[in-house]
């Protein structure tokens, strides 16, 4: 996997530079030794410009944890985004707090209209 990504970020750079190259990513153990995401080597090699850290959980010490550690599994040139469920906008609030640069809203469904008042008022006030 590895390599093909090396092949994808470089196939993007050259056809369109200036693109930002990311990927979705689980939290780092479960990613290597089960999903062959070695995204702290593919961040090191300069292969993403930002990961999108998958924190699947509603515990918040759990979610702060994952947030939280990402950033040195990512170093220091690749961002650190938390991917939260658009319907649980405090997420973004403890990612914020765990020192994420951002977040990506995922969607199960539909979203509530409390969600994306409280997604437009408070969660993207970085």
């Amino acid at each position: 996997l590895t390599a093909f990504v090396a092949r994808l970020s470089t196939a993007v750079r050259e056809t369109a530079p200036g693109t930002q190259v990311s990927a979705a990513v689980h939290p780092y153990a479960d990613a290597v030794l089960t999903r062959m995401q070695d995204w702290s080597a593919w961040s090191q090699a300069g292969y993403m410009d930002f990961v999108v850290q998958l924190a699947s959980t509603d515990n918040a010490d759990t979610f702060s944890t994952v947030i939280g550690s990402a950033d040195g599994f990512a170093g220091l040139d690749t961002h650190v985004l938390a991917a939260i469920d658009a319907n649980k906008p405090y997420l973004a609030g403890l990612a914020r707090a765990a020192g994420a640069y951002g977040v990506a809203c995922t969607v199960d469904a539909s979203v509530s209209d409390a969600a994306l008042s409280a997604l437009s008022e408070a969660a993207f006030k970085w």
